[in-house]
């Protein structure tokens, strides 16, 4: 039994084509922990990924709300609610921004604004947004 070029060729191409896939398809988690004083309306993120809407997720005091997602060419923001008047809008993972290149990303909320890092359990957090009167 021959093989001809082509089908060797043929074979590389599908086996290049599921390894691309599989770098391609890094998966991420994404923790936000509410570290705010409890407010009457809650804290609220609604977050996106890509055009898929994840809906609203009110986050209890010293609670995390937590969601995946996988892909490199990926686009993930949350806009985030405390009370009534004050939001971030965190963009999460963006080709532009380098935010939330590894696996896991974590958001501390507190009253000072959204605090970064890239580790769960976070080691070290950097302040990354301010809260905007809405």
């Amino acid at each position: 039994m021959t093989s001809s070029p082509s089908t060797f060729v043929a074979i590389l191409v599908i086996f290049v084509s599921a390894a691309a896939t599989l770098v391609n398809s890094q998966c991420h988690e994404v923790h936000i922990a509410n570290f705010l004083p409890a407010s009457r309306r809650g804290t609220v993120a609604a977050c996106t990924v890509d055009s898929t809407d994840l809906g609203f997720a009110t986050i209890d005091a010293n609670k995390e709300y937590v969601y995946k997602f996988c892909g490199d060419k990926t686009t993930s923001f949350c806009r985030l609610y405390w009370g009534l008047d004050k939001a971030i809008v965190a963009y999460v993972f963006d080709d532009f921004s380098g935010t939330c290149r590894g696996a896991t990303c974590y958001y501390a909320l507190r009253p000072d604004g959204a605090y970064y890092s890239d580790s769960y359990p976070p080691k070290a957090l950097t302040k990354k947004y301010d809260w905007a009167k809405v």
